[in-house]
């Protein structure tokens, strides 16, 4: 894990996303191809351990190792500007050499020399094939014995238009019928839009937040002649500008719902412009390379304080259906708020229990505990594989 470790760090250290998919592969070509390219995207590196399963048949007399049979067998599955490297930790891949590299050159060179790569594949033939062509590495003895190191290197892509050429912004309604800000940001051929939440609780140290149509004309007469010509991708340096705009740590000058309108747009403007999903330039925004293959959902059960007329003090009561499954979390969710609502109604009459605001229950609890006790009840009684947890949303 230690040499898997120091590839992913200097991949990220060259601006690369690092990804380490498994320290101990044992797998067949096809099935490695699969598992590497499956998560290859724009300026990401996937790396792996292990060893590759390769099936000697009887009688074959070729010359060569599993890694590179392994890095011929990957040449059908490499796109144009991706490089595969697999080698033995030792320095000795069942030759002198310890492993070979590809990209698509190896390809286009072979074919120049009529050589046949599957030919030399089934033989298991590897040696020769490449000492030809060309792509061995060699190293010569090395110390360590852990496993095969392979990893395939995608290129980041250009970077075209990051210039911001305008920034809009217009009123519309959120969910309550209330208006609030929809701002888009522009950059040669791609935009941004982001429309901006209001809720309705405001703690003590939540930010000001400035009235729609106050928030468009403050985004046209002043965030937009000092963001514009700003590259897209310079998230920390336009975010510094915008508090630096709003003067205050509650941004009292320019208001919190411009901010993270604006902020956010750029975000996704520049997700598109460096041709990858947002949540993928976000993580590489902030280095959380090993995450959850699926966020994990917060379901507001039962609703109390700005968001009900009675009840608990606190503002959303949650479940959170721990897998990486979202319908399974979906399905989950929906069997524990169903024995939810019967264990309620055992104990309250159906007229007093209403829906708030966030669309969880409201009861006519006196403790904060209380909620948590009808919800802790319905996930011990419903039937189901996922894991429940519970959350919080204070709202203070």
């Amino acid at each position: 894990m230690t040499a898997l470790s120091a590839m992913q760090a200097s991949a990220r250290t060259l601006g690369y996303r690092g990804d380490i998919v498994s320290a101990t592969q044992y797998a067949t070509p096809e099935e490695t191809a699969a598992m590497l390219t499956k998560q290859a995207v724009p300026g990401s590196m996937q790396a792996m351990g292990g060893e590759t399963k390769v099936t000697v048949p009887e009688g074959c007399d070729g010359k060569g190792g599993r890694n590179g049979y392994l890095a011929l067998s990957m040449l059908e599955s490499l796109a144009p500007g991706q490089v595969f490297i697999s080698i033995a930790s030792d320095g000795h891949d069942n030759t002198e050499v310890a492993g070979a590299l590809v990209d698509t050159h190896t390809t286009t060179t072979a074919a120049e020399m009529s050589f046949s790569i599957y030919e030399y594949q089934s033989g298991l033939n590897s040696f020769p094939f490449f000492e030809t062509v060309g792509g061995h590495i060699q190293t010569g003895q090395l110390d360590s014995n852990v496993s095969d190191l392979l990893f395939l290197l995608t290129p980041k892509v250009h970077v075209d238009a990051s210039e911001i050429t305008d920034i809009t912004a217009k009123v519309v309604l959120d969910s309550r019928g209330k208006e609030t800000i929809s701002v888009t940001v522009t950059t040669g051929g791609h935009s941004g839009t982001f429309s901006v939440p209001s809720g309705a609780s405001t703690g003590t140290r939540e930010v000001q937040v400035i009235p729609a149509r106050a928030a468009v004309t403050i985004i046209t007469n002043t965030i937009r002649p000092a963001l514009l010509g700003m590259s897209v991708t310079e998230q920390t340096t336009i975010d510094a500008a915008l508090r630096s705009l709003g003067q205050t740590p509650s941004l009292a000058s320019i208001g919190g719902n411009v901010a993270l309108g604006v902020s956010v747009a750029v975000c996704k403007a520049a997700a598109k412009v460096q041709g990858v999903e947002t949540w993928q330039y976000i993580a590489d925004l902030f280095g959380h390379q090993a995450q959850a293959k699926a966020p994990r959902l917060f379901v507001n059960l039962i609703n109390g304080g700005e968001h009900a007329s009675v009840g608990s003090a606190i503002q959303e009561h949650q479940i959170i259906p721990d897998t990486d499954d979202v319908a399974a979390a979906h399905a989950a969710a929906r069997a524990v708020q169903a024995t939810l609502h019967q264990l309620l109604q055992k104990d309250f009459k159906k007229k007093v229990i209403t829906i708030g605001d966030e669309g969880g229950f409201v009861i006519s609890s006196k403790t904060i505990e209380a909620p948590f006790a009808y919800i802790a009840a319905a996930i011990e009684q419903t039937d189901t594989d996922v894991p429940i947890l519970m959350g919080v949303r204070h709202g203070s």
